[in-house]
């Protein structure tokens, strides 16, 4: 009969478990020293002893050395009630009441079980496919439990569940958590981390690979969110994770996405390069020098007895770097406002304040970047005469020669900007007027076809593109 629910809140070391089926005395101390024990150890240890290992000692014990009598049947039958005792306790065991000893496997099938039943292979993501496009980490996919627990989370904070299209998928929850998990700065590039990015995994598969000469497939990069809009979208999506995991306050987030708003408000949409590109910046550069040295002004104010001082959490470390990054007018003058400054008085071109990591943010991939400084007027009046491309009735390109966009004209490319975002390269344009408020299919004028073939110069009397383009109800672009 094994012992009673009282019985077993008693044992707590191993000489209890024993002692409570009746062993003790000389017998007790001999089993005890054939154990290697004092009596005195948590009965955990008692209950993690392996049956085949418990066997052998009860043999040592009944072969006694000199000067000591062998354990009686009794002694023996109280040891095994005792060991059987500890594992009732730590959960090795299930009681008689419960189940039969016939149903319960013995350890060696246990092992044999873990080591024969197929185990489900763990999913995993690829880090370059939801949130870096440099990484070649593969980090594992986490389970339900986590992801509920992730919104709940947020839902403490915002007293609702995240909104469509600010729903973070568990791909890029696992990507997110991995890298905080770590201690990384929560980085993610806004090319990848979008809104739906389930629909977007679709489409980077589709897109995402591009035939080289060598004949071999090479995966080619992503551009960044081509409006302040659409980097709106995607920094309110990184809100939902880093809100999730606890990692940064909601004040300090929004208080960064105000900054950030207010440059663009101020500089406006032809500056939206240069402000996405400072933005980014801070996020994968400078975050990471301001934790080093939040982390060493809390190391001298410590040992000069002063801990409060920095407010620094090492628990949270990301939420301290969130503040001062919002601070950091030295980071935003230096990345943005002079740079802005010589554009805006002409003294530099947009090109000269783009980096590398830049160069297709928001013009699409095959577009050219603009030239470093103003052109000369030798060197506008050597540029290119306008083209006029009409075929069947529409036009084919830009007046710059830029090829038109066919998703845009029949209303099937949705993408906001006057460059195609799927990185073609393709102009936002009206096949029909060139205006780039609407596209063709909502458009009712037809261009006229231009004298010659192909073009002709610009003040010919079949080139009327540009007057259509005013009737057409948008500002003509190239």
């Amino acid at each position: 009969m094994d012992p009673s629910e009282s019985e077993l809140a008693a044992i707590l070391t191993v000489r209890d478990a024993f002692e409570l089926a009746g062993l003790s005395g000389t017998q007790l101390a001999n089993l005890l020293a054939i154990f290697g024990a004092v009596g005195s150890e948590p009965y955990r240890i008692l209950a993690s002893v392996d049956v085949a290992d418990f066997d052998r000692a009860l043999s040592d014990w009944a072969a006694p050395g000199e000067g000591t009598s062998p354990p009686s049947l009794f002694d023996k039958t109280a040891a095994r009630m005792g060991y059987r005792a500890a594992r009732l306790k730590g959960g090795s065991i299930a009681a008689a009441s419960a189940a039969s000893s016939s149903s319960q496997p013995s350890d060696l099938e246990r092992v044999l079980r873990g080591f024969l039943e197929p185990k489900a292979p763990q999913r995993t993501i690829k880090v370059n496919s939801v949130m870096d496009q440099v990484s070649e980490e593969a980090v594992p996919i986490l389970d339900d439990s986590a992801i509920k627990e992730h919104y709940m989370a947020y839902e403490r904070v915002f007293k609702r569940m995240p909104p469509e299209g600010k729903e973070c998928t568990s791909e890029q929850l696992s990507g997110l958590h991995s890298r905080i998990a770590r201690g990384a700065v929560p980085y993610v590039d806004f090319s990848l981390w979008c809104p739906y990015g389930q629909r977007f995994q679709k489409r980077l598969k589709l897109k995402g690979l591009n035939l080289h000469a060598s004949g071999e497939f090479k995966m080619v990069e992503i551009s960044g969110p081509p409006t302040y809009q659409d980097w709106d979208a995607c920094y309110e999506l990184l809100i939902t994770g880093l809100v999730g995991f606890k990692v940064v306050d909601l004040g300090y987030l929004l208080g960064y996405q105000t900054r950030v708003r207010e440059y663009f408000e101020k500089y406006g949409p032809d500056m939206w390069i240069l402000i996405y590109q400072s933005e980014n910046r801070m996020r994968m550069e400078q975050m990471e020098r301001i934790h080093r040295a939040l982390a060493l002004e809390k190391a001298k104010a410590q040992e000069a007895g002063v801990p409060n001082f920095v407010e620094f959490d090492p628990a949270r470390p990301w939420n301290a770097v969130w503040r001062r990054a919002i601070e950091d007018d030295r980071f935003w003058k230096k990345e943005l406002e002079d740079p802005a400054l010589l554009i805006l008085t002409k003294a530099k071109g947009l090109g000269s304040q783009l980096g590398l990591d830049s160069a297709d943010v928001a013009r699409g991939v095959k577009r050219p970047l603009p030239p470093d400084d103003p052109p000369t007027r030798r060197e506008v009046q050597q540029q290119p005469q306008k083209l006029h491309n009409v075929t069947d009735g529409k036009y084919t390109s830009t007046r710059k020669g830029h090829l038109l966009c066919d998703g845009f004209n029949s209303g099937e490319c949705v993408g906001h900007g006057f460059w195609c975002s799927s990185g073609s390269g393709e102009a936002h344009a009206c096949n029909k007027c060139l205006a780039s408020t609407h596209g063709g299919h909502e458009c009712s004028l037809t261009p006229r076809q231009p004298a010659g073939k192909g073009g002709g110069k610009p003040g010919a009397k079949g080139a009327k593109g540009k007057s259509k383009g005013k009737k057409g109800g948008g500002k003509t672009q190239y």
